[in-house]
């Protein structure tokens, strides 16, 4: 991570972004730049020319993306969409895929560490095994369906996909009932007293309820900025 004197050497920056960072890490930095208005990197404008307290405000933003998400650092109604959908690609897909791997570990080390299991824990960790489960088809559907007939839309700029307004209706009607699972999750890990004295459990919850923080970014992404944008740009094609 970049500290000290080099967060103000332009070239080391621009180094460091693409050598070091995840693709994930570059599009949360495109998001950034994007809000702050900062287009140095774009421009390749010399150290001198650099608004260095622009630059510690972008550099300070994306170091508190270690415990924060986005959407609770910035106005992300104020970020372009396409960065936006990259986004929702790169990373919060990718997460929710290998989510389901990582959290089941900490089930079994939580298994295996102990010679009984709760009777709270056990149903926690059905439900969410079924949760995420749905929303693997979920994100499944959306890579396979939707977000291509929205590359086709943005592209062609032609009439769009009759079934697209559907789609978002559907996808509409998933996140209303996965906010309601998470509701569900939350209220039961919250009563469960075993973590207090189990830290395998405690462990396993905290992955969880980090998990469903991370979905509720994902989720206001789509709800309440993409879908209301692409369902007026859908009905606006289609009036034509």
């Amino acid at each position: 991570m970049i500290k000290g004197k080099k967060i103000e050497n332009l070239t080391y920056q621009c180094q460091y972004i693409n050598n070091e960072m995840k693709e994930y890490q570059k599009v949360q930095m495109k998001i950034l730049m994007d809000f702050y208005d900062i287009k140095t990197y774009y421009q390749k404008k010399k150290d001198s020319e650099v608004d260095k307290e622009e630059q510690n405000k972008l550099w300070k933003s994306y170091y508190k993306l270690k415990t924060a998400t986005l959407d609770e650092l910035i106005d992300l109604k104020k970020v372009k969409k396409q960065l936006l959908l990259e986004y929702v690609l790169v990373y919060h897909h990718p997460y929710i895929k290998r989510s389901k791997e990582s959290i089941s570990s900490l089930w079994k080390k939580y298994v295996m560490d102990n010679n009984s299991i709760g009777d709270d824990a056990a149903k926690i960790h059905l439900l969410f095994t079924d949760f995420i489960d749905e929303l693997l088809r979920h994100v499944r559907e959306e890579e396979n369906t939707f977000f291509p007939l929205v590359a086709l839309m943005e592209k062609e700029e032609e009439l769009p996909d009759p079934h697209m307004l559907s789609y978002i209706n559907e996808f509409t009607h998933d996140h209303d009932e996965t906010m309601g699972m998470t509701n569900v999750l939350t209220s039961m890990i919250e009563r469960d007293n075993e973590q207090k004295t189990n830290p395998e459990l405690l462990t396993y919850y905290n992955s969880i309820q980090d998990f469903i923080r991370k979905l509720y970014e994902h989720i206001y992404i789509e709800q309440e900025i993409l879908f209301p944008v692409y369902r007026e740009q859908i009905e606006q094609l289609m009036r034509k």
